[in-house]
């Protein structure tokens, strides 16, 4: 994982779609490339991302405006449609974000 919490598709910097909800996965170096809108969802009790890589992720981010970012107090996997680690509620939250991301970025 090279430090950084998130696994990825192709980098959002380096993809023709119009609009990406995606992780990082050593992507930082290239957060100026960024040019498309990109949702990050973060589950702040994932196990597989110590809160010093999740911090990274939100300072290097925080100031790109094409960047929307939210938190959940959760574990990895907690939004998936099935499974020990899903919240049903955040899974909710993180679904109507998604949906309202896509339906602002690709009107």
């Amino acid at each position: 994982m090279g430090g950084w919490p998130f696994s990825a598709p192709p980098a959002p910097t380096a993809t023709p779609q119009s609009a990406t909800t995606a992780g990082l996965d050593n992507l930082l170096g290239e957060r100026q490339n960024i040019g498309k809108p990109l949702l990050l969802h973060i589950a702040t009790r994932d196990k597989f991302s110590p809160p010093e890589a999740q911090a990274k992720v939100r300072a290097a981010l925080k100031d790109n405006p094409l960047v929307t970012i939210y938190e959940y107090d959760a574990d990895h996997a907690f939004a998936r449609g099935s499974g020990s680690a899903r919240v049903p509620a955040l899974a909710q939250q993180a679904d109507a974000r998604t949906q309202a991301f896509f339906g602002d970025k690709l009107a």
